[in-house]
């Protein structure tokens, strides 16, 4: 399953992996059976595909190696009991091995299980199925249904594909035919164009990759020569009239009270080649002096952006486990989460959404707070993931997220990996990971809204609750006894 995700993009493996589970969820077996069925497939699938948080545990957060196998361990634990619930609630409420329940149960708890993971516990809604079909042909539903829409066509075909499996003789020609029909929807789906471009005044960007190594980032010692190789590579962009500078999440590396004069002269330097600089900082704000991971726009004054989902154990201690971070002596930063409002960059007649690294991963979130964004800028520094599987993979989200609202998406990353993205979600020019260097392109300022960008996940909800209460009306007359194959459905 994880091949199907990024950087292996063999997504097809995705639906075949979830059709062998689903099969495997329909044999006659104890319920104790197949919850450890789904917790063995989800213990394959997530501890291949996020074991990276071990690095950024270990070699980058400072935890002993006793302490981060033990937190990695029990994270991919506890992931891994979404796919045995699944298989619990899947075979439970619905006891009867039939067509619908294949059909239309399994993979609308798939999609419910997503959800659930990615809001419970503060959520974590890293490699949700619907980012594997990013360059599929699903990945037409997005601007309509957004990565939940696409995940839930993937779990349908791959719910045929076990009724391909099940289905005796000549009927197997019917799941062939639900297959060709939802590639129809699809392809129906891609003719129609949601948002537009003004071709006539692009904007000229440039994207700073300084590949600052997360153990020094914030050694004083190398703070300053941090902050030069900055300097250094946006000097050239500063006397070409380049509408937008970007630098990645805590690039600066001062507190923004630490350097108002400097940052006040970086402003009328941006300022007078008619440019605008965005890059990511640690602020100190109000009354309270709390401590915000946020960027700012320097553009004929200085506009603030306060991050608002944090990443737990990494910029804060959620409550329910602060005396027991405390205890384990977990070393983590304590930054205090933005406001959960439209906050947007205005700029160079632009309306920006801003983003920092963990927040593009939340769909409904972004999609409330990005309504009338014009142009996205995700700022991260996947330096943390190391070199693994977790840039290339945060790549694919911020993929789904520019093609979900129809806009272009600039991903400035600190070692990689940096791409500009198109409304269609696809890449269209990228810097390689761990290098130093600046990559520059055009983009367009959208107009329009996608049907997702209006209405969100509401429709998708509606339809899971549809297909749901299908099969449990249709429960008893809807039988497929694995004992006869041979009855008519």
């Amino acid at each position: 399953m994880t091949l199907g995700f990024a950087p292996f993009g063999y997504w097809p493996l995705v639906l075949v992996s979830l059709a062998v589970l689903a099969w495997s969820f329909n044999q006659n077996l104890p319920l104790k059976y197949i919850f450890l069925r789904g917790l063995l497939f989800g213990l394959g699938f997530f501890g291949s595909g996020v074991s990276w948080i071990y690095i950024s545990i270990h070699h980058y957060g400072g935890a002993n190696i006793f302490l981060s196998l033990l937190i990695t361990a029990l994270f991919i634990f506890y992931l891994a009991l979404y796919p045995a619930l699944v298989g619990v609630l899947y075979r439970s409420i619905f006891k009867d091995h039939c067509i619908l329940r294949t059909l239309l149960v399994f993979p609308a708890f798939w999609i419910l299980s997503e959800f659930a993971r990615g809001y419970l516990f503060t959520g974590f809604p890293w490699l949700d199925i619907g980012y594997a079909g990013i360059d599929s042909p699903y990945s037409n539903m997005a601007p309509l249904w957004g990565v939940y829409g696409v995940g839930l066509f993937m779990a349908i075909s791959a719910s045929l594909l076990t009724l391909m499996i099940e289905i005796a003789n000549w009927r197997r020609i019917v799941p062939c035919f639900g297959l060709l029909g939802l590639g129809f929807i699809c392809y129906e789906a891609h003719e129609h164009t949601w948002t537009f471009k003004d071709p006539d005044h692009p904007l000229s960007v440039a994207l700073i990759q300084g590949n600052i190594a997360p153990t020094i980032k914030w050694d004083e010692s190398h703070e300053q020569a941090t902050l030069e190789t900055y300097l250094a590579l946006t000097q050239p962009f500063l006397n070409s009239k380049t509408n937008l500078i970007i630098w990645p999440e805590d690039a600066f590396p001062y507190y923004q009270t630490q350097s108002m004069d400097f940052l006040e002269s970086l402003n009328q330097t941006v300022s007078a080649d008619h440019s605008t600089l965005i890059f990511g900082l640690p602020l100190i704000l109000g009354p309270q002096n709390h401590a915000y991971n946020g960027a700012i726009a320097l553009d004929h004054g200085l506009q603030i952006y306060l991050k608002h989902h944090l990443v737990p154990f990494g910029e804060y201690t959620p409550h329910f486990m602060k005396n027991i971070a405390d205890w384990l002596n977990f070393p983590m930063s304590d930054f205090s989460p933005g406001p959960f409002i439209p906050d947007y960059f205005r700029t160079q007649e632009t309306t920006i959404g801003v983003t920092i690294c963990y927040e593009s991963a939340f769909p409904m979130e972004f999609q409330t707070r990005m309504q009338s964004a014009q142009l996205l800028i995700s700022l991260s520094d996947d330096a943390w993931f190391g070199k693994s599987l977790g840039p290339w993979q945060h790549e694919q989200i911020n993929q789904m997220r520019a093609k979900e609202l129809g806009v272009y998406l600039l991903n400035s990353t600190n070692s990689g990996i940096t791409t500009i993205i198109n409304p269609e979600g696809k890449i269209e020019k990228k810097l390689l990971p761990y290098q130093t260097g600046t990559l520059t392109g055009s983009v367009f300022k959208m107009y329009g809204q996608t049907p997702w960008t209006q209405f969100g996940a509401v429709p998708v909800f509606l339809l899971l609750f549809l297909m749901l209460a299908m099969a449990y009306c249709n429960k008893p007359s809807a039988g497929l006894d694995k004992s006869s194959k041979d009855q008519r459905p």
